[in-house]
């Protein structure tokens, strides 16, 4: 996608007193141009990820930090950010609390809190990010459980209306951003959304085997259904008790992108033990238009019945 060429309107300068803070003036906008002539269209995704470790985040009981983080390029106005939980290692035996929440914005970056807290060890919190383009319809946003009257929840449902209806019911994707979780047996969570129409769906969150999750933050992408296939794909994987973590590498489904994608992935089930450390951690990457490649896995001593994972590729 073009830009439009843009140049900064003239300003007339006098010879009388006032021509000092005219130049002043005409300077500005040449540094407002340079901004404009530099920045990225929306027509253009980018994405990436980080390790809060990597932030100024120190691992520890209860420790939070804001992480930074700037675009490659900018842009001519903050855009739609999708961000989502793509490592956790906490400590065995205690409660589980940890995510990446409260995002700032900008049109050169944005920051996340990374944080540990209700007496959660954690040792470091990963992070994956992904910029919507606005030429195509994409609605997200995020849903949490803080400020409602429940303690804990074993179901949690939301029900969401997009801003703008869609031709069609799309397709929607969600993901954990940040949960909570009391000590107690197996952490069992899954977001999924269902009921989807043109106008809203429910977004819903549960554990099961009598299991109760106390808070959870999670996030959501719809796009349009006549779209996947095309400009955008996406999907769930799941990874079961005893499989090690390794690289996958497949085909995308429908057309090949006509460019490299960019892409996303982050958790959307976790059921851990408490008994042992809390690890898993996930990956993604297009090497081409044609190909996904994906990693997520335990490592160490964790204790899993099973965790998936939603990937997001679109250009």
């Amino acid at each position: 996608m073009l830009l439009a060429r843009y140049d900064p309107p003239p300003v007339l300068i006098s010879l009388d007193s006032d021509n000092h803070q005219a130049i002043e003036q005409k300077d500005k906008q040449i540094v407002e141009f340079e901004k404009l002539k530099n920045s990225k269209p929306f027509g253009e995704a980018q994405c990436g990820a980080f390790l809060a470790s990597e932030k100024g985040w120190r691992d520890g009981e209860n420790t939070k930090a804001r992480c930074a983080v700037s675009f490659p390029r900018s842009y001519a106005a903050p855009p739609k950010l999708l961000f989502g939980l793509s490592l956790m290692d906490a400590e065995a035996n205690r409660n589980r609390a940890l995510g990446v929440y409260y995002p700032e914005v900008r049109s050169d970056g944005f920051s996340v809190e990374a944080g540990a807290w209700n007496a959660t060890r954690a040792y470091n919190i990963g992070c994956n990010w992904l910029v919507l383009p606005d030429d195509l319809h994409l609605e997200t946003g995020v849903v949490h459980t803080y400020g409602t009257v429940e303690p804990e929840y074993s179901n949690f449902i939301r029900h969401v209306f997009f801003s703008q209806s869609f031709a069609t019911p799309p397709k929607v994707c969600v993901w954990i951003q940040a949960f909570e979780y009391n000590l107690r047996d197996f952490m069992s969570i899954k977001c999924y959304a269902t009921d989807v129409n043109c106008h809203s769906f429910h977004l819903k969150v549960e554990s099961w085997a009598g299991r109760r999750f106390k808070h959870i933050f999670v996030q959501y992408l719809a796009y349009p259904s006549e779209e996947d296939g095309k400009r955008v794909k996406s999907g769930r994987n799941m990874v079961n008790r005893g499989q090690k973590e390794n690289s996958h590498r497949m085909p995308f489904y429908g057309e090949p992108f006509k460019n490299t994608p960019k892409t996303f992935i982050a958790i959307s089930e976790t059921d851990f033990c408490h008994d042992r450390n809390t690890r898993f951690r996930c990956s993604a990457s297009a090497p081409n238009n044609r190909e996904l490649e994906w990693s997520y896995g335990t490592w160490g001593d964790t204790n899993m019945d099973h965790a998936e994972i939603q990937w997001i590729a679109l250009e």
